[in-house]
């Protein structure tokens, strides 16, 4: 059941990121490099839950989020709780299931 809790999280989270960050002209027409990021990342939903598996596995997240949240602060609110909940809350009950 867990892993279920987490494929959920991913696509729930998933398709919120693609609704609050490829609606966002702010981010879209910031910059070339945000607008390719956003492209990349979050431009369709494989691509978003891809994604979302490199924000609760750590992989190199730091290259994802800085840049969206230095230029909309306010995605901290997006970011933080797929951090704390999916791969910090979720992944502890894997580790239980495993000892």
């Amino acid at each position: 059941w867990v892993f279920v809790l987490i494929a959920l999280s991913l696509y729930m989270f998933a398709c919120i990121g693609i609704e609050v960050i490829t609606k966002d002209d702010e981010l879209t027409s910031s910059s070339p490099e945000i607008a390719q990021l956003v492209k990349d990342k979050f431009g369709s939903l494989p691509l978003a839950l891809m994604t979302m598996f490199q924000v609760i596995t750590l992989d190199d997240l730091a290259n994802i989020y800085v840049p969206l949240i230095t230029q909309k602060p306010s995605l901290i609110f997006y970011f933080l709780p797929m951090l704390f909940y999916v791969s910090i809350a979720l992944m502890n009950l894997v580790t239980a299931l495993l000892v």
